[in-house]
């Protein structure tokens, strides 16, 4: 939850995870990617009964030999589930890790088949694509497409760039909307 979309979902941390708590239904199964939520989802979670899978709570990963930023292997545990030795998510970023594990958490919590099979959970980490978020477009000059339109992307795409080996020069060409912050994105 970050500071985007202000005309809709209000000025605050608080009134947005409100608008965006508005998703949940009574009883039903969420992930969160991150323990660093509003207290108004908190409260909507508690109000509506969900059962709750939080990130480094009922799931957790760990990056083998490393911080992500190169494409280690990784491991994701519930207390259901144990993968190993798995590759990294093909979407570049360390952030990447993070998604994947919330990804296979949700998977886990929807009891869909395969998933906590390495064999069938290798390939398609191998096989992400998410045209716009850190799209490397290769040639005689290496351009990076990203849509970071509120501080925390534009955070991690900043960590991400940070992370990569680079020769020679760097150029950034943004746009930013009217209704965005484009100063924190540009601090980012």
């Amino acid at each position: 939850v970050g500071m985007d979309h202000r005309d809709w979902l209000g000025d605050t941390l608080e009134q947005i995870g409100a608008e965006k708590a508005g998703i949940f239904r009574p009883a039903q199964r969420v992930v969160l990617g991150s323990a660093e939520m509003p207290a108004s989802v908190w409260r909507r979670l508690e109000e509506l009964q969900c059962q709750v899978w939080t990130a480094r709570r009922e799931f957790d990963w760990r990056i083998d030999g490393g911080e992500g930023y190169r494409g280690e292997p990784w491991g994701f545990r519930t207390a259901q589930c144990v993968l190993a030795d798995l590759p990294a998510p093909a979407l570049p970023g360390a952030i990447q890790y993070r998604n994947a594990a919330s990804a296979l958490a949700a998977l886990q919590l929807l009891g869909a088949p395969g998933a906590c099979e390495r064999e069938r959970v290798a390939p398609a980490l191998r096989s992400l694509a998410l045209p716009g978020r850190l799209q490397v477009v290769p040639g005689p000059i290496e351009w990076i497409l990203d849509v970071a339109h509120n501080e925390p992307a534009a955070q991690v795409l900043a960590a991400a760039l940070a992370g990569r080996r680079v020769r020679g020069r760097t150029v950034a060409v943004a746009s930013v909307l009217a209704d965005k912050d484009a100063a924190a994105v540009v601090r980012a």
